[in-house]
């Protein structure tokens, strides 16, 4: 029994140890590469689908969901580690956000009160709008790399995305 126990303690160090050194390495914290980074996502499913039943909490969590894949890329890009592998991952996982964050403007009740809906309406705008320029930013930095073509695509994402919460608010 003592030997499991050491076992497991030793086990403990090393993956926690290993999680630290690769959280130490990338700035925005566990991303494209990591072998923590299926967890990660894992964890956020769980949050956004299981542990968080309002609507309009599901929508704000996924947008900083989608601000963190931006923040994975632009680390990834400032240590020189922006591979296509890592673009075409978080291009995928955010432009699935983007559908969950449209699905769910579109469940938001007519019968919420006005003003809260209003609120989270202006905040997926300016999210959306703050994104973008983030993406700006990391396209301006890779101009001429290998990424640039799928970093264009996620930027294509994100300006239909804008586009699609501003046709939302103005039919609200």
């Amino acid at each position: 029994m003592k030997l499991f126990f050491l076992a497991l303690i030793i086990f403990a160090l090393f993956f926690f140890g290993f999680g630290y050194y690769q959280e130490k390495k990338n700035p925005a914290g566990v991303g494209p590469g990591s072998v923590f980074y299926p967890i990660d996502r894992a964890i956020e499913w769980l949050e956004a689908n299981v542990l968080t039943l309002n609507e309009s909490q599901k929508i704000e969590l996924r947008l900083s969901f989608m601000q963190e894949r931006l923040d994975e890329l632009q680390a990834l890009e400032a240590i020189h580690q922006l591979t296509q592998d890592h673009v075409a991952s978080v291009a995928t996982q955010y432009d699935t956000l983007a559908g969950q964050v449209q699905k769910g403007l579109k469940k938001v009740p007519a019968d919420v009160d006005p003003e809260k809906a209003q609120e989270l309406f202006t905040k997926v705008q300016t999210l959306s709008a703050q994104q973008k320029e983030t993406l700006k930013d990391i396209l301006e930095r890779t101009t001429g790399t290998s990424t640039q073509g799928m970093l264009d695509a996620v930027v294509q994402t994100a300006t239909s995305a804008f586009e699609r919460a501003q046709e939302l608010i103005k039919n609200r």
